[in-house]
């Protein structure tokens, strides 16, 4: 009975973690929506907030692994990088 509690909080922790993603993947969207160039079709913006947000995952994950980063110039190339993109 206690693993099936567990599993079940487990499950519950999960599902809210997926919906929290989801949100933040709609709010991107629209965010990239307003500045992506008219004309863009519908699937080219989902798959550039999925590139995107793909870019500020991997920034986390390299701040754990490299806590010595110097992050003022990796915010300098984000910039420069983004600005390409858009």
């Amino acid at each position: 009975m206690a693993i099936l509690a567990k599993n079940q909080h487990a499950i519950r922790k999960r599902g809210f973690r997926i919906a929290s993603f989801d949100i933040r993947r709609e709010r991107m969207q629209a965010l990239l929506r307003g500045v992506r160039r008219k004309g863009s079709r519908q699937e080219d913006t989902a798959a550039f907030t999925e590139v995107v947000m793909a870019l500020f995952e991997g920034l986390a994950a390299r701040a754990i692994n490299h806590p010595a980063l110097d992050r003022a110039a990796l915010a300098a190339q984000l910039r420069q990088v983004l600005r390409g993109l858009l």
